[in-house]
């Protein structure tokens, strides 16, 4: 009786099969770990979602009076904005601030130089337009979002008090009032963030602020008591630096 010989299985199936096994099965444990370590890679930098937001804002305005010292003091002021991400990095800016400031009634022709002779109300009302810029971008770095500030504006005259010195209808000229001013501003700030809706801005700017001089100070008898005096000559007009400092509470949608 004749065996038939068993036929060889191929070598390379069966010295192949467990590598490959082997190899599989080593991915399969390790590629949760891999992926785990790329989901928690640590970075100072967060995305922001949200892009329109309005707030609220607060903060105190180092108003400049002039050089003869007519102009509107300093005050506390209030106000809102709004403000909407139209790029990564840029954001467009509107507000209202109101301050109810003060100034100082100054009489030119006094034979010893221009004097402070009284103190009446400059409460203005100012509207603004312009850029904030993320140095960052949209994204924060470690919860604080630093920025760049430009824009423009109008500052309205409300509720401006008059001096009886000045009451008669004949000296008008010696009047100042603010009416409608308009200004320019360049500033900064950081925003840090207390959830991804709310955040709080530090903020400092300066508004460069037309300045004009009533008419009566330019008058050649007036120019003349203020040069001999020694007070510096008043300007038709002046571009006056206001320093503003303040903080605001932003509400993201």
């Amino acid at each position: 009786m004749s065996i038939k010989p068993r036929t060889p299985r191929p070598l390379f199936v069966r010295r192949g099969t467990r590598p490959a096994a082997l190899l599989l099965l080593l991915f399969a444990f390790t590629t949760p770990d891999i992926a785990a370590q790329q989901e928690h890679i640590d970075s100072p930098y967060r995305w922001l979602e949200k892009g329109f937001r309005v707030g609220l804002w607060g903060g105190y305005h180092a108003a400049n009076r002039g050089t003869l010292k007519f102009g509107q003091g300093p005050a506390a002021a209030i106000g809102a904005k709004l403000r909407a991400r139209i790029s990564s990095p840029m954001s467009f800016e509107i507000g209202m601030t109101y301050a109810g400031a003060s100034r100082w009634v100054v009489d030119p022709r006094v034979d010893t130089g221009p004097a402070i002779i009284d103190t009446v109300s400059a409460h203005w009302l100012r509207f603004d337009m312009g850029t904030q810029i993320g140095l960052t971008g949209a994204r924060t770095w470690r919860g604080i979002h630093p920025y760049g500030l430009a824009g423009a504006g109008l500052t309205f005259g409300v509720a401006e008090g008059a001096s009886e010195t000045f009451a008669d209808p004949q000296f008008e000229p010696f009047r100042y009032d603010i009416h409608i001013a308009p200004h320019i501003y360049l500033g900064g700030g950081i925003e840090m963030f207390t959830s991804e809706t709310m955040g709080i801005g530090f903020e400092i700017r300066d508004y460069i602020n037309r300045l004009s001089a009533p008419d009566g100070f330019l008058l050649p008898g007036v120019l003349a008591n203020i040069e001999t005096n020694g007070f510096p000559a008043p300007q038709a007009t002046a571009w006056q630096h206001n320093v503003e400092f303040g903080i605001a509470i932003w509400h993201y949608f």
